[in-house]
């Protein structure tokens, strides 16, 4: 069988409303050597939804330099769903950018677990931990998020470095929602018992 062009995939990848078939052509397309951004900005920059949700998922198994600026121009996209995968796929690149979308993705309960557990990579460089911290607490502290929206940034917290993440929890203790409150007590708890656990490095300075 004749091997289809890459730009030919990308146009039939864009045009596709069959989950199943959007999916062969998207295995398809990521093992495409020949360069295929400019069909699929075309398809970031189309009025339907749904085929800029197949340009961008497209574009996550494309991860060249190439393709992450594109990534991080749909941070800005109307569509959530455009935007949650970019800040998955800019995340997983190590980028900053995405931090915000993924904050919000907690908040509102969509892929949070996923989105918390690319943050605490993020966090790892110290620069960033305190950015990411930073937006979690203001998005805790914020009068429109309800309580089960602060729950899970209770747990969102504990991807942070320790020290960090029990500062915040011991600070959303005094959380008025009874849940969110004893949540963060325990996981604050459970987070110091861990350290102290820890064996000491006698061999360090």
């Amino acid at each position: 069988m004749k091997e289809q062009p890459a730009p030919l995939l990308a146009e039939a990848l864009l045009t596709e409303t069959d989950p199943h078939v959007a999916g062969a052509l998207t295995w398809a397309l990521a093992r495409a050597q020949p360069d295929v951004t400019e069909t699929l900005t075309t398809g970031l920059n189309a009025k339907d939804p749904d085929v800029r949700r197949r340009a961008v998922q497209a574009l996550t198994r494309l991860p060249t330099d190439e393709t992450t600026p594109l990534l991080a121009a749909a941070l800005d996209d109307p569509d959530a769903t455009v935007r949650r995968h970019a800040a998955m796929a800019l995340g997983a690149r190590g980028r900053s950018d995405a931090i915000p979308v993924l904050v919000t993705m907690i908040v509102e309960g969509l892929n949070d677990v996923e989105a918390a557990e690319t943050l605490g990579r993020l966090a790892r460089h110290p620069d960033r931990a305190a950015a990411i911290t930073t937006l979690l607490t203001d998005r805790s502290t914020a009068p429109d998020t309800d309580g089960p929206a602060r729950l899970r940034l209770v747990q969102a917290f504990t991807e942070m470095p320790t020290a960090t993440a029990i500062d915040a929890l011991h600070r959303m203790a005094d959380d008025p929602d009874t849940t969110v409150a004893r949540t963060a007590t325990a996981l604050a708890r459970a987070l110091e018992q861990r350290t102290s656990d820890t064996p000491r490095d006698d061999t360090e300075p």
